[in-house]
């Protein structure tokens, strides 16, 4: 299965939702806000890999395959842009994007749980058409 979702990819992740709170006893923990930029981030890349759910959850080894594509940056020149996609270095870590993107697939009903990926080829790029793309497919034993 392959599908692509043509958004500006977001770069909150789960990690940007946790923060330090406190009890209402004085006491602190490291929790999750509930109105975070992270918590943003689930709920738009939910909505928007809906449309592309398989009928039942895939079962089985899966394998992978993301492109994360940024739209160009200020920094980046005319000389840049004129060779295509090119890698993109900076924050977030790609382990982070693909752990929110492994959750939410698994939330919508894609695979059973994410213990199922067995290889997740993971590529940040900046380019002309920002978007996200996805290719899963089982694996066979």
């Amino acid at each position: 299965m392959r599908f692509v979702l043509n958004i500006t990819p977001p770069k909150a992740t789960h990690q940007g939702s946790l923060a330090v709170l406190r009890r209402r006893g004085g006491g602190h923990f490291l929790g999750k806000k509930s109105n975070s930029r992270g918590a943003a981030t689930v709920k738009l890349l939910s909505f928007e890999v809906m449309p592309f759910k398989p009928p039942a959850p895939l079962l089985g080894p899966l394998r992978l395959r993301v492109f994360w594509v940024y739209p160009w940056g200020a920094k980046h020149g005319k000389k840049v842009r004129a060779r295509g996609e090119v890698p993109c270095a900076t924050r977030p870590d790609c382990d982070n994007l693909s752990k929110v993107l492994c959750d939410v697939l698994g939330k919508q009903g894609f695979y059973k749980d994410d213990g199922q990926i067995s290889e997740l080829i993971f590529c940040k790029r900046y380019g002309d058409r920002p978007r996200i793309e996805v290719e899963l497919e089982q694996l066979r034993l």
